[in-house]
Formats: C-alpha cells, sequence, structure tokens
C-alpha cells in the first residue's frame, strides 16, 4: 500500500516537475 502511494506521489511530482520546466523554457524562448 505504501509502495503504491509512493509511486502515485513519484508520478504527480515528476508530472507537475515537467510542467513548470514546461513553463519555464517556454517563457524563456518568448
Amino acid at each position: 500500500m505504501l509502495d503504491v502511494s509512493n509511486r502515485h506521489f513519484l508520478k504527480n511530482s515528476s508530472k507537475i516537475y515537467s510542467n513548470t520546466l514546461w513553463r519555464s523554457t517556454k517563457g524563456h524562448s518568448v
């Protein structure tokens, strides 16, 4: 159970991280 929630948390974190990274990259290129 803990492993599953950890994996879900990691997936959410990486999604948020890539979204933030994409946004900052887009802002730099503009």
